[in-house]
């Protein structure tokens, strides 16, 4: 008779690096750590890295379940769980290691690489360069946006031509912006983050011939903020540097 896996989510939520690896330590204190995974990004629709399959059964069912992630993933295989821990930056490799071990995970957060934020939402944007997780440049904005007009006819499609008139000019200004702030530091910046309205953030991307045309590894986690501004901008390291963290419980029959 064939064993039967059932792999079960007990839980997601995005984390900082301080509480994960304070989870993580906690966790290896209860429970023994059979080993840890660590799998790359794959290019889409490229056949998945063989390091699952050999990683055993248990941990070759639960990627196949798993979304693809352009970041890769960190697989923490305990007797009866596994935790899953998709970082905020690419690994570079795979590797399989026998028990606890966040070596890979803790030289991401200790990097000082460069990163490029662009947050955006109608009416207002704010970019900024991060190195490390210090701010070591930014701008803010705001445009006039107009509420939606609720009268019909000629007056409804004249509003609705202003309207598209100002989101163009936002989206060419946050662009002009993102260029005089991105262009000094070109070579060295990593990661490009965008955060805000997904599809504000895709017409803006489609807009923006800048970022189209720049070469940079723009990433597709959409960071999360209300209203883009200053204060935003200042403290979006947190948002950033968050990875997702997915517990499941696993049951063997």
């Amino acid at each position: 008779m064939s064993t039967k896996i059932q792999i079960i989510k007990q839980s997601e939520i995005f984390i900082n690096p301080t509480d994960l690896m304070k989870f993580i330590h906690e966790m290896s204190e209860q429970f023994y750590t059979e080993k840890t995974v660590y799998l790359a990004p794959v290019e889409k629709n490229a056949p998945r890295s063989i390091t699952a399959k050999i990683s055993g059964p248990v941990i070759e069912k639960l990627v196949e379940q798993l979304d693809e992630s352009n970041t890769g993933y960190m697989i923490i295989r305990r007797d009866t769980d596994v935790s899953v821990i998709i970082p905020p930056f690419p690994f570079s490799m795979d590797a399989i290691i026998e028990g606890d071990d966040t070596i890979m995970l803790e030289d991401m957060f200790d990097s000082s690489f460069e990163v490029g934020v662009i947050l955006i939402r109608l009416g207002r944007f704010a970019i900024g360069v991060l190195k490390g997780h210090q701010l070591i440049s930014s701008k803010t904005d705001t445009r006039q946006m107009k509420n939606r007009h609720r009268a019909g006819g000629s007056s409804q499609r004249r509003f609705e031509r202003s309207r598209e008139r100002l989101i163009r000019e936002l989206f060419d200004k946050t662009c002009e912006v993102s260029k005089s702030l991105f262009d000094p530091h070109k070579s060295t910046i990593k990661y490009v983050f965008l955060g805000g309205e997904k599809h504000t953030i895709g017409r803006f991307l489609n807009r923006c011939e800048y970022l189209q045309k720049s070469g940079f590894d723009i990433q597709s986690r959409v960071l999360s903020v209300d209203v883009p501004n200053n204060d935003a901008i200042k403290s979006i390291h947190q948002e950033v540097y968050k990875s997702k963290l997915l517990n499941y419980k696993i049951v063997i029959n």
